[in-house]
């Protein structure tokens, strides 16, 4: 992995893209399960990235590529970060909007309709 961030450090500076990798933001994931991820070997728990040891790789890291929309990948790609960050911003939108008409609300109140019906459909296959 060192190297292949080497090759692509050289690749972008011949292209004078030299502030495209920042090994000071960077961040690093290892995905699995939590038994493969304890197995990991200590020698593969650290990172160089252009001559800056990474250690400790992130239990969650943001995926930019994504952008404008910020999706949080966990090590065990549960989806838990992601989630938590959805309802976070949803509780922030619902306390910023107290005291506006219901027409206004009419279609937050809807998504959230649809996500309750969803999940309860899901649970009613899952017993299936």
């Amino acid at each position: 992995m060192s190297s292949c961030i080497d090759d692509l450090t050289e690749f972008y500076a011949s292209l004078r893209l030299l502030g495209l990798l920042n090994p000071a933001k960077t961040e690093w994931i290892w995905f699995g399960s939590r038994v493969n991820l304890a197995r990991i070997p200590e020698r593969f728990r650290s990172l160089q990235v252009v001559g800056l040891t990474l250690s400790a790789p992130m239990l969650s890291v943001r995926d930019l590529v994504q952008a404008p929309l910020v999706v949080y990948l966990d090590s065990e790609l549960s989806m838990k970060n992601y989630v938590n960050n959805i309802a976070s911003a949803c509780f922030y939108h619902i306390r910023r909007q107290f005291g506006l008409p219901a027409s206004t609300l009419m279609p937050l109140q809807r998504t959230q309709n649809a996500a309750a019906h969803r999940h309860t459909t899901v649970r009613k296959e899952l017993k299936n």
